[in-house]
């Protein structure tokens, strides 16, 4: 199986809550993933694809998201704090 792909499957398959840390995600292929509130620290999502991925809940604190791809996601109640969006790709549903 595909890097990618496990990636974006053991994302989905965290508990709520779940805290991951320095994880890197960086030109990962995570289109549409549905994340159950994860709380990230000091991760990167370097060109990162989450177009209409649900974020709603998540928590980003000082997260790398530069050229990330985040068009059409679902950021209900997200927070990000101190992370770098520079470059991010942030248009909603037309």
């Amino acid at each position: 199986m595909d890097k990618v792909v496990r990636a974006k499957e053991d994302l989905a398959s965290r508990r709520r809550y779940a805290a991951l840390q320095r994880e890197s995600f960086d030109g990962g292929h995570l289109a549409s993933v549905r994340l159950q509130q994860l709380w990230f620290t000091r991760c990167t999502f370097r060109r990162a694809d989450l177009r209409q991925a649900t974020l709603d809940g998540c928590r980003f604190k000082l997260c790398d998201l530069r050229e990330a791809n985040l068009s059409g996601a679902s950021l209900r109640g997200v927070c990000l704090a101190g992370c770098d969006l520079t470059g991010a790709g942030l248009r909603g549903r037309s």
